[in-house]
């Protein structure tokens, strides 16, 4: 997961989560909730994303595809990673 890298290198920098840095994560793991500081995080429906990429190949295979651009739901889980700005 990505969001360990930028963890450890906030960390290492001597700032801390979230009192000097916000960290927003794409994907939502399901050990997100469950760090010392529990990472927000954007949750996206994988199961779908898969599905619709399969479909749209195969029409672009059979020659009725689009390169039209695609958008799914996602839903962003607040967590104690982020603070608000006064």
């Amino acid at each position: 997961m990505p969001s360990f890298g930028a963890i450890r290198a906030i960390r290492e920098a001597g700032l801390r989560i979230p009192e000097d840095v916000s960290l927003v994560s794409f994907d939502d793991h399901f050990y997100s909730s469950f760090l010392a500081t529990p990472l927000t995080a954007v949750a996206q429906q994988k199961e779908e994303i898969g599905q619709v990429a399969v479909k749209m190949l195969c029409d672009q295979l059979a020659g009725n595809g689009s390169a039209a651009g695609l958008s799914l739901p996602t839903h962003l889980n607040l967590r104690d990673s982020v603070r608000e700005i006064a």
